[in-house]
């Protein structure tokens, strides 16, 4: 069944974060504060149904946390010990959020807070703030760019063609941002599914993908944007569109020519590698008819018989009294069908076991390559960021 049926989870309006290590350190102290005074702004605004709680732990081991984690239905933890590792955070994925950080633990607070379309940042409270200009004056890429736009602005040496670009640019940054924190959201309520025994494949994936599309058309329409700017601020001499792309190794080779000091950076593998698959998973999603996540699994080495899959459709419901109220005309064709189908969903469900979930499989010329989308969004913002930061300390040094 849909997870949006389950009143348990039909209103995502409540957080709640486990705190473990020091609950009088200064960044519990500090986000405490914060949020007594998001809970007057929620008051004012007449959304006091939106509830934020917080519950302390001095310590805790993992099985422990896992425990506390399903009992009291926790959506955030708040690693301050980083007791946690990496593989046991990644592993848990899909039933609890777990960071280590205040920073981290701002950004989660204040994307739930954008799915329940409320613009808020912790550290800068502004009433009455609209979304679009919460991303203007949140720290980051989008006022940073929005800054050096002013700049180029008041210098006179951009053209009017390149500040138009670098207004693009700014668009689709806050484009970005507000994709990533719809992501969030909904990767929040996916997890609660998870822990309310409600979640399947399906379980918002629907919302999912979209944002999943906006994000990583948006991630790629903005290198390119980029891209284009840069050709025509350091005359590159590029005109062919698909020569516009900082991935590309004429793009690259212009630059070092040039001179322009981000040639060199463009071309390191690790940058290089990204941006090319990339590219790849944005025109996946542009081009491939499929544009969903599914499970990846494997067939068990002693699957159940026949006989057994029967045995547990038999106790899924009472197939007498279906027949009986089934319309006599279909009777048998429809009784046949629902017991087929049960019988097929019992098999893939006892038969296979998921080794990974909500993976996309995009084509590439030898074979294909594997790919998680949700576990990705914050290493492809990371690695997005790192990149775009540094065109943008060039240009600024050009100015």
């Amino acid at each position: 069944m849909y997870a949006e049926l389950k009143p348990m989870i039909h209103h995502y309006d409540r957080l709640h974060i486990l705190i473990i290590g020091d609950r009088n350190s200064a960044a519990v102290q500090a986000i405490t504060v914060q949020l007594d005074v998001l809970d007057v702004y929620l008051g004012d605004i007449g959304k006091s149904s939106i509830k934020i709680t917080t519950s302390f732990v001095n310590t805790i081991n993992d099985v422990e946390l896992l425990e506390k984690v399903s009992n009291d239905d926790i959506d955030v933890v708040f690693d301050q010990l980083k007791q946690c590792n990496e593989k046991f955070i990644n592993k848990n994925f899909y039933t609890v959020e777990i960071i280590q950080s205040a920073e981290a633990l701002s950004f989660s607070i204040e994307s739930f807070l954008v799915g329940n379309m409320v613009a808020w940042m912790l550290h800068e409270p502004i009433w009455n703030m609209q979304l679009s200009l919460r991303y203007m004056e949140q720290s980051g890429l989008c006022r940073d760019f929005y800054a050096y736009m002013t700049l180029c602005q008041s210098t006179g040496k951009y053209t009017s063609d390149q500040i138009d670009r670098i207004r693009y640019i700014v668009n689709k940054i806050k484009q970005i941002d507000y994709s990533r924190d719809l992501l969030h959201y909904y990767i929040k309520r996916l997890r609660k599914a998870e822990r309310a025994g409600v979640a399947d494949d399906d379980s918002y994936n629907l919302e999912l993908n979209y944002h999943v599309g906006n994000y990583y058309f948006l991630l790629s329409g903005s290198l390119d944007s980029l891209a284009r700017l840069l050709n025509d601020f350091y005359k590159l001499g590029l005109s062919r569109y698909s020569e516009l792309a900082l991935e590309k190794d004429v793009f690259i080779k212009n630059n070092i020519s040039k001179r322009t000091g981000i040639g060199r950076f463009l071309k390191t593998r690790k940058f290089k590698n990204w941006m090319v698959f990339l590219k790849k998973r944005r025109n996946f999603i542009a081009h491939e008819g499929d544009m969903r996540q599914t499970p990846l699994v494997k067939e068990k080495s002693v699957p159940l018989t026949d006989e057994e899959i029967n045995a547990i459709v038999d106790k899924q419901i009472d197939w007498k009294n279906f027949a009986s109220l089934v319309p006599a005309v279909f009777s048998q064709e429809m009784y046949d069908a629902q017991r087929m189908m049960s019988f097929d969903m019992a098999r893939i469900k006892n038969n296979y076991e998921v080794i990974a979930r909500n993976v996309m499989q995009v084509p590439e010329k030898s074979g294909s390559s594997m790919w998680l989308p949700l576990m990705s969004v914050d290493f492809d913002y990371e690695h997005y960021s790192k990149l775009t930061y540094k065109i943008l300390a060039k240009l600024k040094s050009d100015v």
